[in-house]
């Protein structure tokens, strides 16, 4: 393995999480077929204790679940807005309504997004 390659694992063992290139056959293959030569170790094996000391899969999972959270939220607020909307068109309420729960459906979203971008959240 090139050093330029041992250099980053040891930097950021997330970046080569699965598969390492192979320079006798010019290819990828899965770390778990690999074995540092100097130790005999299971690259795989090696990887996945370096990923235990550095968390940074695991804050990225939660900021990504967080995402969809806050995401699955605002569909879920704008498609009850969109439907408060076509209830007030189609039972005739005054533009003033219509315009108002548009100011909800654009404004709440938003604003909830920038707060929670704010505190850190996102």
């Amino acid at each position: 393995m090139a050093e330029p390659i041992i250099r980053t694992y040891l930097a950021d063992p997330w970046m080569y999480a699965y598969k390492s290139f192979c320079p006798g056959c010019k290819g990828q293959v899965w770390n778990r077929e690999c074995k540092w030569m100097e130790t005999g170790e299971n690259v795989q094996d090696y990887v996945q204790r370096l990923q235990a000391r550095h968390p940074k899969g695991a804050e990225l999972k939660a900021k990504f679940i967080r995402q969809t959270v806050v995401a699955a939220a605002i569909l879920a607020f704008l498609a009850g807005a969109l439907a408060t909307i076509a209830g007030y068109f189609a039972s005739g309420m005054g533009l003033a309504m219509m315009l108002f729960a548009l100011v909800m459906v654009l404004g709440t979203p938003a604003a909830f997004f920038l707060l929670l971008k704010l505190r850190g959240g996102i």
